[in-house]
């Protein structure tokens, strides 16, 4: 469990090895809850996480291999044009 208190920190319910916890104190990170709760407690989470991941992977490639892909210069050309007046629609895969 995370809790963030008024005063800008976060308490943290898990144990972690000191080497981690000393690197999760430096992080400024502006959403360090989320952060510290996307790390898995169990190996049953850990594994869950690396099969999400796994599948993930299979499914991007398999996209790659079946033509549905956008290029690099169509979503940087969308992403540049956001809160612009000439706002692009989100390119279509081929």
């Amino acid at each position: 469990m995370i809790t963030q208190t008024k005063r800008k920190t976060i308490q943290v319910n898990r144990s972690f090895p000191v080497e981690i916890a000393r690197k999760l104190e430096a992080i400024q990170f502006p959403d360090l809850a989320f952060l510290l709760d996307q790390i898995p407690e169990t190996k049953e989470e850990q594994c869950e996480l690396s099969e999400w991941q796994i599948q993930g992977i299979e499914n991007g490639l398999k996209d790659i291999e079946e033509g549905r892909i956008i290029t690099h210069k169509q979503a940087a050309e969308w992403i540049k044009s956001w809160d612009t007046n000439n706002e692009l629609p989100m390119p279509k895969c081929k």
